[in-house]
């Protein structure tokens, strides 16, 4: 991409995945670009990617390796759990002193971080 913005991708290339992976649903959707590299197999030298929409504007020619790119999911399983974590935390109202008030806001915000710096 000329911008220089790379978007969170994950590539599927090849992989055996379990019944249950999450990765599998990622597998299944349509591809939201595609990258391809020049490989010079004598020395093992490799060309950078070029990051390119649709697959017809990749270099299809021999020693050219081509992939498709997929967005990741974002999970939010681990806000999820802090914000009922907070809620419980809230509802038994334990003194300060125990340190779950000062545990259940770090947790929310940690999982809030993590959210934000996986989708940018």
């Amino acid at each position: 991409m000329s911008n220089g913005y790379q978007p969170v991708i994950s590539v599927m290339t090849n992989v055996a995945l379990p019944p249950s992976s999450p990765s599998l649903k990622a597998a299944t959707q349509q591809p939201v670009a595609w990258r391809y590299r020049y490989v010079k197999q004598g020395n093992l030298w490799t060309g950078d990617w070029k990051y390119v929409p649709t697959k017809e504007d990749c270099n299809d020619r021999p020693n050219y390796e081509i992939q498709a790119l997929y967005t990741t999911p974002v999970t939010l399983e681990g806000l999820s759990k802090a914000v009922r974590f907070y809620e419980q935390v809230k509802r038994e109202n334990p003194p300060v002193e125990t340190g779950a008030w000062k545990d259940a806001i770090d947790w929310i915000l940690k999982e809030a971080y993590d959210v934000v710096n996986k989708t940018t």
